[in-house]
């Protein structure tokens, strides 16, 4: 039996209890390789979305495994952004924190 993906999805998010928010998180994490670029999403991995001051967008949380890999995301991060907001505008990501670690 074939079952919709979207209806499979609403029944994994239910069962563990996570709201729209954390199951478009989980999407962003999947789509990560899209967002940055394959080489990019090689050498680096989203760690968690902080949240900021009421009436702010969140800072997503990057970890990198070289500092040369934080420069390159730091010139592409307007763009990174707008790819996010335009995917996953729930998040209201308005920044990127890049750490290596």
């Amino acid at each position: 039996m074939i079952h919709r993906a979207d209806k499979v999805l609403d029944r994994i998010l239910s069962r563990y209890k996570l709201d729209a928010e954390q199951g478009e998180f989980l999407n962003l994490l999947r789509d990560w390789e899209n967002l940055v670029g394959p080489e990019a999403a090689e050498h680096t991995r989203v760690c968690d979305l902080l949240p900021a001051s009421p009436g702010e967008g969140g800072i997503l949380k990057i970890r990198s495994d070289h500092p040369g890999w934080i420069q390159m995301l730091k010139l592409q991060e307007e763009k990174i952004l707008k790819n996010i907001q335009a995917k996953f505008p729930n998040l209201n990501v308005r920044g990127l924190r890049i750490f290596v670690g």
